[in-house]
């Protein structure tokens, strides 16, 4: 009978370590999980995205080029024509989001005398 008591506890002992593994094992996984969560949510696409402006922004007096690497493209700022008469600078700059963006503006407003090689003269 003390042999059959002795497998019996030592049955028991192995299921009870079984279990706990189990519940070991199903809880890594579940960290393991939640981590690899809050790496993928850590650094999105906008995070490692930049933007250059390479005349340093809305500069009126200087040409520049404004490069985003979340669209891939650049634009340089440009003299376009005002369909009021004249021409007009649409000057190109890094928004907080990090895409490129643009405001025209008639360089005679703003102290120039007109645009031209795209920046006010």
């Amino acid at each position: 009978m003390k042999n059959k008591s002795k497998r019996d506890n030592w049955k028991l002992a192995v299921l009870v370590i079984g279990v706990l593994l189990i519940v070991g094992i199903t809880f890594t996984s579940i960290q393991i999980t939640n981590l690899n969560d809050k790496i993928a949510g850590f650094a999105s696409t906008n995070d490692i995205a930049m933007c250059t402006d390479s005349d340093g922004g809305a500069v009126l007096t200087k040409q520049g080029v404004c490069y985003s690497s979340l669209t891939d493209k650049s634009y340089g700022d440009e003299c376009i024509a005002d369909p009021t008469g004249g021409m007009l600078l649409k000057e190109y700059y890094c928004r907080a989001d990090k895409v490129c963006d643009a405001t025209e503006y008639k360089c005679e407003n703003n102290g120039y005398d007109s645009c031209s090689n795209s920046a006010c003269q």
